[in-house]
């Protein structure tokens, strides 16, 4: 029988190094250089820089991860000042793209509930609102690199530009949280429209929370960068950013849409 392993012998605990090419975990290692990529690697800079967890949704193994991801959620929708500030400068870059992605399947999915039924009456409209779905995505994808390239990106010299470009991604993949509450205030909307008397009535309360929604995002979006970059970029400069943004991803995914659409056949405009 195999004796307990001693002291000497334990795993080393997790210094918080990773690799910046593959993001292996170099805890423990004895040579500067990764085994998984081969790339070399400066310890003391590393351990300088190392990556924190983020906060609350980086707690998920302790707390659970539907508790987390609620947790995360409303930290971001109603404390979005604090989750800026919060927020560390060299983030654990995992957390932030399994959290990205939790919110973009959960907002695929309500939407595919919320808008199919009410178009199934030709596979044209099945195609229609498929394409929409991935124009919509495209189009948040495409506004995160330009969101974390131009308004988000830390203003810090002691960060190599592709990993500080890295770090302000993984907080605007974060932020994925305002395309979940979106989805779900237009779901309503829509469901509303279905089982309820559609009138002009409902509809304009459709628009008028469709609206406040994006003005939301868009508030806390230059809120977070603010409080995040702190003096590395102004509230106007962010506020003024952030539309423009938007629209040439707008632009971008709507062209998505259309090229799919025109793939299976042509417009059905």
């Amino acid at each position: 029988m195999k004796s307990p392993p001693t002291s000497s012998e334990k795993k080393p605990a997790d210094e918080g190094l990773r690799c910046p090419e593959c993001e292996y975990n170099l805890t423990g290692l004895d040579r500067d250089v990764c085994p998984e990529c081969g790339e070399g690697f400066d310890r003391k800079r590393l351990l300088a820089v190392a990556p924190s967890p983020v906060p609350i949704w980086g707690w998920r193994r302790e707390i659970g991860s539907p508790k987390a991801f609620v947790l995360t959620l409303l930290e971001i929708w109603v404390h979005p000042i604090r989750f800026g500030r919060r927020f560390p400068r060299t983030p654990i870059l995992r957390d932030a793209r399994v959290f990205s992605r939790w919110c973009l399947g959960i907002s695929i999915l309500i939407a595919m509930v919320a808008f199919l039924p009410r178009n199934v009456a030709s596979l044209n409209d099945v195609l229609d609102t498929l394409s929409t779905i991935i124009g919509v995505c495209t189009g948040v994808l495409f506004c995160e690199f330009l969101i974390a390239g131009t308004v988000f990106l830390p203003f810090t010299g002691n960060i190599e530009e592709h990993l500080a470009f890295q770090n302000s991604l993984a907080l605007v993949r974060m932020t994925r949280a305002f395309l979940l509450l979106s989805t779900l205030c237009i779901s309503i909307g829509v469901s509303g429209e279905m089982y309820f008397r559609s009138d002009w009535s409902t509809q304009l309360i459709a628009v008028f929370g469709t609206c406040a929604v994006v003005g939301y995002w868009w508030l806390c979006m230059v809120l977070i960068a603010k409080a995040h970059c702190r003096d590395g970029i102004s509230i106007v400069a962010a506020a003024l950013m952030i539309p423009v943004l938007t629209a040439i991803s707008c632009v971008a995914g709507t062209f998505t849409a259309f090229a799919i659409l025109g793939s299976f056949g042509g417009l059905p405009y």
